[in-house]
């Protein structure tokens, strides 16, 4: 990967994954607004370091060509011409806005660290961040999309690579289905990406400082191989504290007490040696105390002076003095919540600042980065606690059980992926349940939990879609079998999707299917320390594919009836009303009769 001018490769700043995690960050925020634009980080020659998020339907038809790839790179190149340049005159680290070749507005900004050039700070370019692809006819003048695309590029390039050019009446029509932005989505567009822009170059500048990065790569590595929950919570509270300059580290998980049913947020591992003795015991309520508080909002908080009334008000009434406090006798403060694959908070890390120091908004976001990566290495080692890996065919019993009582399609899909974990564990692994679109041509990732790094690093995969015969788990829904990557040669893999099996993991993939319908697939993958068995582990696959695909018949049906019926009581319901007002209107007549005659 070529670096910056400075020679600067951002991987060795920061890992890629967790780039893709930050990058996850902006793309899920401009989902929930409705923004509907591209986004991805590039390096110095417009090579994508991330997943290029949602690119827009004509731009993806430009990019099946070489010649379109070509065009399309060629004007990324120029976005970061224009970033560069206004970096050089401005001196300001914020996106540009810029019409691309073909007449959609895009925009770059670059990703920077600050290094001393004979004794001057000077800002150099590691990667950059781009986005875009909409339409925009507002108050700017210098970014007005035209009204009909630009392609003689595209169509020059074509002929000079001796190849046929995409249809370019069907590019019309798909340029005018782009999605187009008014002034205020624009606006929030633009307030959205210079934030993010922000934190992204606070984020690898603190990282470029503090040299963090092998010790976080070091962290991540022993989180991901380590056998046994205490075991990671012990790993946490020794790493986080010189990651961030924390005197102490406290990790908490969410316990529910089986006989009452209540939930207690309980201290599981600690640093500080005040509080040893109440380690799996000492525990907050829902809202008590500082940590409660994190957990009640699932929401970070940060402190820079936990004793100052005013500073407390400012996040309400906070209940700071509690007895299970590490915080007492210090000033800074930072507490983040662990949530889990349903958006649910699992656990709490808390912090206090060595002294004299506070946190600055730059280590709240790295921990709140650093607890989203261990969220599904805990819940793959809680889930790993709660069942034996040795009793797996007994697993299926109680997974048998989950599933039967499941009452929606959504919570069939959760109690599968929880089956999984049960029966083929968590570490070193990645778990998948995919879901075949209703066109039946595509399958798309619906449920996805592991601690195993897939697709060049790509962390979160949900919701992305791959043609049948794709990977390993296309073939098993197409051919309706399950398949074991040990058992295809490198011609058969069909591409390199998930399961990743092109650099030596292990993978098996089994379909869902029941009777003569077929629902998708369950896929694991692994690292190489965890080969799969095709006599031990693929038949214990097939049974549990087996099993949810007859809950989500089940429950697909049990949703169409529900559905049926509501319609019926509408129906019902309109045909009451119907009859009301033919009564109505008779009554009326009468009235009109008998006294307007009288009259």
């Amino acid at each position: 990967m070529t670096g910056g001018m400075s020679g600067i490769e951002i991987s060795s700043i920061v890992d890629l994954s967790y780039l893709q995690a930050l990058h996850d960050v902006f793309s899920d925020d401009m989902k929930s607004r409705g923004i509907e634009v591209a986004s991805a980080i590039l390096d110095e020659k417009a090579v994508p370091l991330t997943f290029e998020f949602n690119h827009c339907s004509f731009c993806k038809e430009i990019r099946k060509t070489k010649a379109g790839l070509q065009v399309c790179r060629a004007s990324d190149l120029y976005g970061i011409c224009v970033a560069k340049e206004h970096l050089e005159r401005t001196g300001q680290v914020r996106p540009v806005f810029y019409v691309c070749k073909q007449g959609l507005v895009d925009f770059c900004a670059p990703i920077v660290v600050r290094q001393d050039v004979e004794g001057r700070k000077r800002e150099v370019p590691v990667a950059y961040f781009f986005g875009g692809q909409f339409r925009y006819t507002g108050e700017r003048k210098d970014i007005v999309t035209p009204a009909e695309p630009s392609l003689g590029l595209l169509a020059r390039t074509a002929q000079t690579l001796q190849e046929r050019p995409p249809d370019s009446s069907d590019l019309c029509v798909r340029f005018h289905q782009t999605t187009y932005l008014d002034e205020t989505q624009f606006h929030q567009l633009e307030a959205a990406a210079t934030s993010f822009t922000d934190v992204l170059n606070g984020v690898v500048q603190k990282l470029y400082d503090w040299r963090r990065v092998k010790r976080l790569e070091d962290f991540m590595a022993g989180a991901a191989t380590v056998r046994g929950v205490d075991e990671l919570f012990e790993l946490v509270i020794e790493s986080v504290p010189e990651m961030i300059h924390a005197r102490h580290c406290s990790i908490f998980t969410i316990q529910r007490d089986e006989p009452s049913g209540c939930e207690h947020l309980v201290l599981r591992k600690t640093s500080y040696e005040k509080l040893k003795a109440e380690e799996n015991s000492a525990y907050y309520n829902k809202g008590e105390g500082l940590t409660g508080w994190v957990w009640e909002h699932a929401h970070s908080l940060r402190l820079e002076n936990l004793q100052d009334p005013a500073e407390r008000m400012a996040h309400g009434r906070l209940d700071w003095k509690h007895k299970y406090n590490d915080s007492d006798e210090h000033r800074g403060f930072l507490c983040v919540p662990i949530v889990g694959a349903r958006r649910d908070v699992i656990g709490v890390i808390r912090v206090p600042h060595k002294e004299p120091g506070n946190f600055d908004k730059y280590d709240e976001i790295f921990l709140n980065f650093l607890a989203g990566h261990l969220s599904s290495v805990i819940q793959c080692q809680l889930a790993q606690e709660r069942f034996d890996r040795e009793g797996r065919v007994a697993g299926l019993v109680d997974i048998a059980t989950r599933l039967g009582r499941a009452r929606s399609y959504s919570r069939v899909l959760d109690a599968t992926i929880t089956g999984s974990l049960a029966l083929f564990g968590g570490d070193g692994k990645k778990h998948f349940v995919n879901i075949l679109t209703s066109d039946g041509n595509y399958w798309r990732v619906e449920r996805e939990v592991g601690t195993l790094g897939l697709a060049r690093g790509y962390q979160d995969l949900r919701g992305m879609t791959f043609e049948i015969r794709e990977g390993l788990t296309g073939l098993a829904i197409h051919d309706c079998k399950a398949y074991i990557s040990s058992d295809l040669d490198g011609s058969a893999r069909n591409g390199h999707y998930i399961p990743a099996v092109d650099s030596g993991e292990s993978a098996m993939s089994a379909p869902l299917k029941w009777g003569k319908e077929v629902y998708g697939a369950i896929s694991i993958v692994s690292n190489r320390r965890f080969e799969f068995s095709k006599e031990e582990d693929l038949p214990i696959l097939m049974r549990l594919a087996e099993l949810s695909a007859s809950a989500i018949k089940k429950a697909r049906a049990r949703e169409a009836r529900m559905k049926e019926a509501k319609a019926m009581r509408a129906k019902a319901r309109r045909k009451r009303m119907g009859r009301l007002a033919r009564s109505a209107c008779r009554m009326i007549d009468w009235l009109a009769r008998t006294f307007g005659g009288a009259s």
